[in-house]
Parts: structure tokens; C-alpha cells; sequence
């Protein structure tokens, strides 16, 4: 994601005409997840709320009304959702029942957003409205998980671990798509405050190789199946944004 910022900051700069009319923006927030489920929510649970941290996002307007925003974001989970009942497929013949769920679901403790798409601008003295769609791309960390069956009336116990994508971990990439809007009051010709709300949906479909061993006998099956992501959520920030480039005289003069 830093070296796809740092392409799009020496594009954009390159030009003087390009520079006058960007503005650079900064945001920090809290996400609220708004799914019912995250997919077929077996094993791999995402639908969680995060605080997030935009450290940049370049708007370019072509003029007055209509231009394009790229952005990045950082954003860290603080939901922990793990069921009190989990149904899972157990071995053929056995009635088996969750021991420890310690590890189970898996959720992710950070994930990254990468967007661009159109912007339409409305400004008003000092306030702009900035409504937006952008698409991009959402990684989401996705780590092996195990947990512990017991046989119910026996001592016979179940090792049952699940890699995504058959590996042991690797972050996940899901198609985002979001829309929103912005608002902003500027302070001076080049400063403004800014609030923006964005709602955004992300998903995926991705392989889990499931490992189940019995650990009484050392018996060992194996199965692969597909597991569903789809996230909704609606991010509420604020921050500030600063216009780079030449000013413009009549834009010194801010009216109230």
C-alpha cells in the first residue's frame, strides 16, 4: 500500500497545474460493522467493528464540481465475537461437542483499505460537500485456527485445525466498494475540518483445507471447503485537509 501512495503522490505532484487543484486529507474513526454475518461464518469471522486511521487521501478536482479521490486506511479490530453454540460437521458416527473455543472464531486483528474512485464537489462559502463511490481493495489478516472436540461419555478427543487458503496464515484480499460523503469548513484558504461518513461492503469467497485428527487413535481426515466473506459497514470520522499548490486570490477571501 506505501509504495501505491508514493506512485500516486509523484503523479499527482509532478505538475504545477496538477498540484493547484489537490488537496490532502487526513481522517481517524470507528467503523461500525452493520452485516448480520460475515458468510457462512464456519470457521473465519471479520464482522467486527474497527478504529481506523486514514493517513492520506488525495482529492484531485477537475473543476469545480467533479474530480477523483484516491485513499488509504489502516484500521485495527476491537470486536471479539465467538459463539456460545457452534454446529460443525463432526466425525461420522460420533456425537462430538466444542471443548475449548478459545481460538475459535477466528477473527483479524488488522485490516487494510486501499480505494479510488469519483468525487462530485459542492461548496458553499466556506463549507464543500463532497459526495463519492470508490472501489479498491480491502486485505484482511486470516490466520490458522484450532480448536478441541470431545467425544460426549468418552475420553476420546479431536484436534480440528483450519488453514486458509491452505496455507498456515496470509492475509486475504476482498473486493470493497464504497460510498459516502464528506464535509468540510475551512479555517483559512488552505486549512478545513472535515467529517465524512462512508458505508462500504467487501467480499470474497476463499478454500479452507480443514485437518481433523483423532487424537486417540492418531487417525487423520482431511476436507476442503469454501467460506464466504461479506462485510457491511459504515465508517464515521473527522479530521482536517489541506490544498497544496498555488491559491488562488479569490479563494483568500472567505465569506462568511
Amino acid at each position: 500500500m506505501r509504495n501505491f501512495l508514493l506512485f500516486l503522490i509523484a503523479l499527482l505532484l509532478s505538475s504545477l497545474s496538477f498540484a493547484q487543484k489537490i488537496t490532502i486529507g487526513q481522517i481517524g474513526g470507528y467503523e461500525f460493522a452493520v452485516s448480520k454475518n460475515s458468510g457462512s461464518n464456519q470457521v473465519f469471522n471479520f464482522n467486527q467493528n474497527m478504529l481506523f486511521f486514514q493517513p492520506i487521501a488525495l482529492t484531485y478536482l477537475f473543476n469545480n464540481k467533479f474530480g477523483i479521490q484516491a485513499m488509504g486506511q489502516v484500521g485495527i479490530y476491537t470486536g471479539d465475537v465467538k459463539p456460545d453454540d457452534l454446529k460443525l460437521p463432526v466425525p461420522s458416527g460420533s456425537d462430538v461437542y466444542l471443548y475449548n473455543s478459545q481460538n475459535y472464531l477466528s477473527e483479524g486483528q488488522e485490516a487494510i483499505k486501499v480505494r479510488i474512485g469519483l468525487v462530485y464537489n459542492i461548496e458553499r462559502n466556506k463549507w464543500a460537500f463532497k459526495t463519492k463511490l470508490l472501489a479498491g481493495v480491502m486485505k484482511i489478516e486470516a490466520d490458522l485456527t484450532t480448536l478441541i472436540l470431545k467425544e460426549k461419555n468418552t475420553n476420546i478427543y479431536f484436534s480440528d485445525r483450519y488453514r486458509p487458503n491452505g496455507s498456515s496464515s496470509g492475509p486475504l484480499s476482498l473486493f470493497l466498494i464504497s460510498g459516502g460523503v464528506n464535509i468540510s469548513r475551512a479555517l483559512t484558504s488552505r486549512f478545513s475540518l472535515t467529517a465524512d461518513a462512508l458505508y462500504s461492503h467487501a467480499r470474497n469467497t476463499f478454500s479452507v483445507s480443514r485437518t481433523l485428527t483423532n487424537l486417540y487413535i492418531d487417525q487423520v481426515s482431511e476436507q476442503t471447503f469454501k467460506e464466504k466473506v461479506r462485510l457491511n459497514s459504515i465508517a464515521l470520522g473527522i479530521g482536517f485537509s489541506i490544498k497544496v499548490g498555488k491559491i488562488k486570490a479569490k479563494e483568500n477571501l472567505l465569506q462568511d
